[in-house]
């Protein structure tokens, strides 16, 4: 039976990756990173530890700029309605139609140096408004959001 250092380096090989390197998904969501695998593999994307972060990053972006699609319709279509809105939904809408998901989160992906972060102006209301997709895409990626 083949050692557990064998088969980390054969992942090494694979994942064109450090042995160390592969410690980053040790906090991640086995699904997840097994969805990020396939949407690599389907689109005909070479897989490496860098390709699965930057895939499992790309989709926690489109996971919360749905959110923010969703939310952002809500509270604009009540106000367009002539629903009144309160005064915190107000707020909210004025707050988070400031915000743009596809400029706001950027990562990095070079296997210990990795990390994914939303914009320094725009880290608290992200997670005012948006605190729960935030806690939980971090838990499925395992990785918390720099800013």
């Amino acid at each position: 039976m083949a050692n557990i250092g064998m088969w980390k380096s054969i992942l090494c090989e694979l994942l064109d990756c450090g042995y160390l390197d592969l410690d980053i998904l040790d906090d991640a969501d086995e699904d997840f990173v097994l969805e990020a695998i396939e949407y690599l593999k389907s689109d005909g994307i070479p897989i490496s530890l860098n390709t699965i972060t930057d895939s499992m990053f790309h989709e926690a972006q489109t996971r919360i700029n749905g959110e923010w699609d969703v939310r952002l319709d809500e509270l604009g279509s009540d106000k367009a309605n002539g629903y009144p809105l309160a005064q915190e939904e107000l707020e909210e809408l004025e707050a988070i139609k400031e915000l743009n998901p596809e400029e706001d989160i950027q990562w990095y992906c070079n296997c210990l140096d990795t990390g994914i972060y939303i914009t320094n102006d725009k880290y608290n209301v992200y997670w005012r408004y948006f605190g729960d997709i935030l806690n939980e895409l971090e838990d499925k990626m395992g990785f918390e959001f720099g800013c």
